[in-house]
């Protein structure tokens, strides 16, 4: 009997326009078709998947039919490595079309293991997902700055918008690690 042999995909995952840079290192098997890349990269960065979403894969953009949106192709017909292949240089995830998230992936390196069943992970990263509608990198760098200051005339409505203290250095990969996991035993 031979064992199977998977590809594993490590990528970097950041959120363009927002300083200091929010980034994850992911590892995910590089047979994942783009829907369950969405899946993880929303697990891995911290969304709540509330929005659309798209993949712009060189002069291509896919995405989920349901969402009919314009000259998109269907994200389940593409795998993470047949991404890479289409587009070595890496591609963008946009999250939320109003808020607009862009996220530059780019591949760092591939692996193969012995075994077909492996969970996607999270390797590292830095800061805190913004919150979700906070208005993209525009309205997340006012949030941080009101947020920040007690003194200014918004902190207390965004805090009280947040939910409660928000800390935009907070982040913790065995947080996702366990989120992935959990979703990853229920696929």
């Amino acid at each position: 009997m031979v064992a199977e042999k998977t590809t594993i995909c490590f990528i970097e995952v950041g959120l363009a326009g927002v300083e200091p840079r929010v980034w994850r290192r992911l590892a995910i098997p590089g047979v994942y078709s783009l829907d369950l890349v969405h899946e993880v990269l929303q697990l891995g960065m911290g969304w709540f998947n509330a929005h659309l979403h798209l993949f712009k894969v060189g002069d291509k953009e896919y995405s989920d039919p349901e969402f009919e949106l314009e000259d998109t192709l269907d994200e389940s017909r593409l795998t993470l490595g047949g991404a890479f292949r289409k587009s070595p240089g890496g591609f963008q995830y946009v999250y939320d079309m109003g808020d607009y998230w862009v996220h530059d992936v780019r591949l760092l390196k591939r692996k193969t293991y012995v075994g077909s069943d492996l969970p996607p992970a999270c390797e590292g990263g830095e800061r805190a997902c913004p919150p979700e509608d906070v208005g993209g990198p525009w309205g997340y760098e006012r949030f941080v700055e009101a947020i920040s200051d007690p003194n200014h005339e918004e902190h207390e409505d965004m805090v009280e918008w947040a939910g409660g203290a928000f800390d935009p250095e907070c982040f913790s990969w065995r947080q996702v690690n366990a989120a992935l996991v959990l979703w990853w035993q229920r696929s």
